[in-house]
């Protein structure tokens, strides 16, 4: 009769405390928030069928709030569609933050970090297009980061449309 249980136990025993030990570790980023907001520039060159010339359109800004473990991070790139975009990255020195008011609900969108977090604030600002990254489907955004020496992507798949306040 063969005796396979004494030769899984040791290796069923390894296997649970690799996985225990991976564990552990702490995330870096704990939750991100994204937020857009459009705004149209005023009069909009358009063709003979209504329809705005390439470049006239809405101007989008984006506005991400991440919610962090640490304070130590590098804010690289953004990438959004086809648009590449760096990051003005601000630590809020507050727990809870009103991001605006949500477009479709017409409530303020609050953000509440929890204890022992940082919170920070990241715009947006449109660059040239880098070769090195592909179009990202629809409004997904993709977030480069660092810490220490190293390098990691962030998704945000999911945005909400901040109001526009009048501009008259």
């Amino acid at each position: 009769m063969k005796k396979p249980a004494k030769n899984i136990v040791p290796f069923l025993f390894l296997l649970l405390s690799f996985n225990w030990a991976c564990s552990q570790a702490k995330p870096v980023i704990r939750k991100s928030y994204g937020y857009y907001s459009e705004r149209l520039p005023g009069n909009i060159p358009a063709d003979s069928n209504g329809n705005p010339l390439p470049g006239f359109g809405p101007d989008t800004t984006y506005t991400i709030y991440m919610e962090t473990a640490t304070a130590d991070l590098g804010w690289d790139t953004a990438w959004v569609g086809e648009k590449t975009f760096s990051i003005l990255a601000q630590r809020l020195p507050g727990r809870v933050i009103e991001a605006g008011m949500e477009k479709n609900r017409s409530q303020p969108a609050i953000i509440r970090a929890g204890k022992g977090t940082v919170l920070w604030r990241l715009d947006l600002i449109p660059q040239e297009p880098a070769p090195e990254k592909p179009g990202i489907p629809g409004r997904q955004i993709i977030i480069k980061v660092r810490k220490d020496k190293k390098q990691f992507e962030i998704h945000i798949d999911s945005l909400v449309e901040l109001q526009v306040p009048p501009s008259v």
